[in-house]
């Protein structure tokens, strides 16, 4: 239950800013206690949040390919030693080295697009160093 100078306060704004509810959505800042008190008394600004809650909700969701818009690619053998001509050598081997997961080495060969693109290899492909198997998100060094 709000204190009697609470009551004032909340009485002396009128409305929670929308910067505010987006930084509260979007960073997780705290708000204020009477920003709090506002948003479960006032139900235009509770609308208002919801609003842009669902809007930035929108925006994120779209940002990312839906299924039908996901591609799955099955590389062959002889793709996969293209791509091993591409590397030095791997994660097991080369810890400092492997800077980039093997997938971004098949996006180069495929010329796939990597935000809607996964892959499915045939046999894993082979380190040129250690011999070790090279999956998908194995780390990699570039030749």
């Amino acid at each position: 239950m709000p204190k009697d100078g609470e009551n004032r306060r909340l009485a002396d704004f009128s409305h929670v800013s929308m910067d505010r509810c987006v930084a509260f959505l979007l960073d997780g800042i705290g708000l204020e206690s009477w920003e709090e008190a506002h948003l479960i008394r006032c139900n235009p600004c509770r609308y208002e949040m919801v609003q842009v809650a669902s809007k930035l909700l929108e925006e994120e969701l779209a940002k990312h390919p839906t299924p039908e818009q996901h591609d799955v690619i099955l590389i062959n053998a002889a793709t996969i030693r293209q791509a091993e001509a591409l590397i030095v050598s791997c994660e097991h081997c080369n810890e400092d080295g492997a800077e980039f997961p093997f997938l971004v080495i098949l996006d180069r060969v495929t010329g796939s697009d990597p935000t809607v693109t996964d892959y499915i290899l045939e046999v894993p492909a082979k380190c040129p160093t250690c011999c070790r198997e090279i999956l998908e998100k194995t780390f990699v060094e570039r030749a």
